[in-house]
Order: C-alpha cells, then sequence, then structure tokens
C-alpha cells in the first residue's frame, strides 16, 4: 500500500498518471469557451489583469478540458471578454474522468488569495474528491483530515469545521433561492389579488439579504 505523507505526493501522484496538460498552445474562438459551473472562486477585481493583458497580451494561457471548458483561467477568460478579443490562446488538458478535472480546477487556484467562505467550500471540496479517490485507488493509505491541515496550516479540527460551514452556506443559499422562486410564483398568480403587496415586500426584503451576503 502507498502511504501519502503529504498533499504533494498526493498531487504527484495524481498528475503522473490521470491527468496532463498538452505544451501545444492553439487559438479558440473566446465564444466558443465556456466558464466551469464548478468554478466557485471570485471573477471580480479585474481592471489590473485586463490593463495587463491590453499591454502585454495573454502572457499565461488559459488552460480547458477537450470539449472547450475553462480548467484554469477564468479571470483570463472574463477579462478577454472584457476586452472584446476575439481569439484566446489556450493548452488543452486531457483528464480520466470528470473527479480529475474537478481536483485541476482546486489546483489551478492553490496560490490565490481566498476569501474564508472560498477556502471552507475548497476544503470541502477537496475532501469529497480525496475520499472518492481512495475509493478508486485502494492502493493509496491517505489520511485526508490530516493532509489539509498540514496543507492550510490549521488543525484538524478547523478542517471538520470549514467542511461543516461549507456545507451549511450551501443549504442556507439554497434555501433562500427556493424561498424567492416559491415567492415569485405566487406573486404571478395572486397578481390581481390584494395580498400581492405583501408578497412585493417579502420578495424585496429577501433580496435585500441576498445583496447584502455577496
Amino acid at each position: 500500500m502507498l502511504e501519502i505523507k503529504k498533499l504533494e505526493d498526493l498531487n504527484n501522484s495524481i498528475n503522473q498518471s490521470k491527468y496532463e496538460v498538452e505544451d501545444k498552445i492553439v487559438l479558440i474562438d473566446t465564444e466558443s469557451l465556456l466558464f466551469n459551473p464548478e468554478n466557485f472562486y471570485s471573477l471580480s477585481n479585474i481592471d489590473t489583469l485586463m490593463e495587463s493583458i491590453k499591454v502585454n497580451g495573454l502572457i499565461e494561457p488559459i488552460i480547458i478540458s477537450e470539449d472547450l471548458v475553462v480548467i484554469s483561467g477564468h479571470r483570463r477568460l472574463k477579462a478577454c471578454i472584457e476586452l472584446n478579443l476575439k481569439e484566446i490562446a489556450c493548452r488543452f488538458g486531457k483528464f480520466q474522468n470528470n473527479l480529475y478535472s474537478s481536483i485541476a480546477l482546486i489546483e489551478a487556484n492553490a496560490q490565490r488569495i481566498k476569501t474564508k467562505d472560498e477556502r471552507d467550500k475548497e476544503i470541502c471540496l477537496k475532501k469529497e474528491y480525496y475520499t472518492r479517490l481512495k475509493e478508486e485507488n485502494p492502493e493509496l493509505n491517505i489520511n485526508i483530515n490530516k493532509l489539509l491541515a498540514e496543507e492550510y496550516k490549521i488543525s484538524i479540527g478547523t478542517v471538520k469545521r470549514a467542511s461543516h460551514e461549507a456545507v451549511k452556506n450551501e443549504e442556507t443559499e439554497y434555501t433562500i433561492n427556493d424561498v424567492l422562486n416559491s415567492l415569485k410564483k405566487q406573486k404571478e398568480k395572486l397578481i390581481n389579488n390584494i395580498d400581492i403587496q405583501i408578497i412585493n415586500q417579502a420578495i424585496e426584503m429577501i433580496e435585500g439579504e441576498a445583496i447584502k451576503d455577496d
């Protein structure tokens, strides 16, 4: 059994056998590229990036899957779209399955400064991915909580709390969206009813809270 003592060992074992990025750079129509629905990292504050691309061009190509979904470079893609660039330099990544493209997306953002919510979400997803990785590769001996604690320089207890907070935030967001959608449907049904004012007030209140959370 292969014992994994640090996250770098695990990532190296994945990279060598489960996915690779081609060296060849190709130009892809900007309109053909797709933002990854799994990406949860912020795409804000791209003004400096846009200015750099205007002056120097796109220095680091975007990494995409074979179906043109972005794995690394969502902010770069957004900046290029804002600059109305017709083509973007890309490199193709080849992945054994969706698990490894999901891991690659997170690893591509390893160096970025993250909010607490982004860090918690990242830890939660890594626990899920590495659990699946253990199931697919029984020869790997992985203590996931310990590895994540060492990577993020936090306690194992904090790793567990971060996962819990990420799940709770997802459930809260889902609940708010459900309530909001339900109220909007009621508004359509009660368009000629006096209760419409109450429904409108409830919608405004929930939308206001959602904006605060953002």
